[in-house]
């Protein structure tokens, strides 16, 4: 063996048995020694392996060398793991290499408390970063590779400006509901800024009249169109006027679909010098008593009112009425008009009898009654514009028309003067054959 290389020798079997013998020098003599004796009969572990160099609670690798070693790179205290940092929690890692995890199918977090599962992060080929709940049923957000970031169940289908860069969907109105609170003694509060700019990010330029700044708009699903939803109303906001430094004017456009069309229709707009334009349809005032109100402007010492609350125009049948008895028959051919202004009313008569009259029983006071309106305490007053064909013989002089207050009729006056003043009578209709019998026209004026 003394002229043998080591590396000549037959290699042993293994694993070794412990009988084998191994040479060593001990004190200065060449022995021999079992290799179950090499440990002194102790058992061996990595507790009995101390390095001489490395860094304290760093984890133990083989570096590029396959040299086992340690550093600050990657450490454990026991607790906590730290990659490229002194650990504080169970996982902290910092540094300028990013995190990566790698999947064929799926990479996937399941975060976890008390032994649940609390929810499941996941990125694939369709989503860059999705969460889903603990049992990974329901999607709560997702961040599509097109950066494109859907909140709720599903992301939120196109419309006719594209797919939404941000969009909530659910199926409850809970899930879509949007709420900003802010909780200061600051006069501002939550704010929501629809922002615009010609030019660039880097370098924006202002707008010229017309650009949209912004819209709220509320979309419909429509089944037979191009894009899943369509718009049914909307507020715009627009530039009212090429825009400069200090000098900013804008104008809102309220915007409606009418039935059997897809297209937006300009209803009301509100420009930026404050005027209010009714493009289509009517202003309504859907509560009884209320209206426009002119309070802004300076009154006259007696005024009692400035709210415009009341218009209103129609026909009404005035009716040949005498204060007691009744006519027999009487054929009239009749038409009335009004118009109502507030509390003033305005109305037009024109009466006339055909064939011949019979005045039956009739006495007193003649009367028109069917007013639109009962008068107020005021009551009103009127001019006959014609009156022919009565039985009012020649004296006939000054006639005039006084609406009866508290009363839905009116009366004829004659013959007034600075100290009399006669009305006209039932009994002075004429009775004689003539479609233009009685004729007369009036224009009266009262207040309700």
């Amino acid at each position: 063996m003394a002229d043998t290389k080591i590396s000549a020798l037959t290699g042993a079997t293994t694993p070794l048995a412990g009988t084998e013998v191994v040479p060593l020098v001990q004190s200065s003599t060449t022995k021999n020694v079992s290799v179950a004796n090499l440990t002194a009969g102790r058992s061996v572990s990595a507790n009995d392996v101390t390095l001489s160099g490395g860094t304290a609670n760093g984890v133990l690798y083989l570096n590029g060398s396959k040299v086992a070693t340690s550093g600050s790179a990657l450490t454990f205290d026991g607790t906590n793991l730290g990659i490229g940092t002194t650990p504080s929690r169970l996982l902290d890692v910092s540094g300028a290499a990013p995190v990566r995890i790698n999947s064929t199918a799926q990479n996937q977090v399941i975060l976890a408390a008390g032994g649940s599962n609390t929810a499941q992060v996941y990125s694939n080929s369709t989503n860059a970063l999705a969460v889903m709940d603990g049992a990974g049923s329901t999607t709560l957000f997702t961040l599509t590779q097109g950066g494109n970031l859907n909140l709720g169940v599903a992301a939120s289908a196109s419309n006719n400006y594209g797919t939404p860069a941000l969009s909530v969907a659910s199926n409850s109105y809970t899930g879509t509901t949007i709420a900003a609170h802010e909780n200061t003694a600051a006069a501002n509060g939550a704010f929501l800024g629809l922002m615009r700019s010609r030019g660039t990010q880097a370098s924006p330029t202002n707008l010229q009249s017309g650009d949209l700044i912004g819209m709220l708009t509320g979309q419909v699903f429509n089944a037979a169109g191009s894009f899943p939803y369509r718009h049914s109303c909307s507020i715009k906001f627009e530039a009212d006027g090429n825009q400069a430094s200090g000098d900013l004017p804008g104008r809102i456009k309220f915007e409606t679909v009418p039935a059997g069309s897809t297209t937006p229709t300009a209803r009301l707009n509100i420009a930026s010098g404050g005027d209010v334009t009714v493009n289509t349809g009517n202003l309504v005032i859907g509560t009884s008593g209320k209206g426009i109100d002119f309070s802004a402007n300076t009154p006259a010492a007696g005024m009692t009112s400035q709210l415009l609350d009341d218009y209103e125009e129609g026909t009404w049948t005035p009716v040949y009425t005498p204060t007691s008895g009744a006519f027999g028959t009487i054929g009239a051919v009749t038409s009335g008009r009004y118009r109502r202004v507030g509390s003033t009313v305005f109305l037009w008569a024109d009466i006339r009898t055909t064939g011949t009259p019979d005045l039956g029983t009739a006495s007193g006071q003649l009367y028109i009654t069917g007013l639109p309106f009962t008068p107020s305490a005021l009551g009103g007053y009127g001019q006959v514009s014609i009156m022919q064909n009565w039985n009012l013989g020649t004296a006939l002089t000054n006639l005039g028309v006084v609406v009866d207050v508290s009363n839905t009729r009116l009366y004829f006056t004659k013959n007034s003067s600075n100290s009399s003043v006669s009305y006209v009578q039932a009994t002075e209709l004429s009775t004689a054959t003539d479609n233009f019998g009685n004729l007369i026209g009036l224009f009266a004026m009262y207040t309700v």
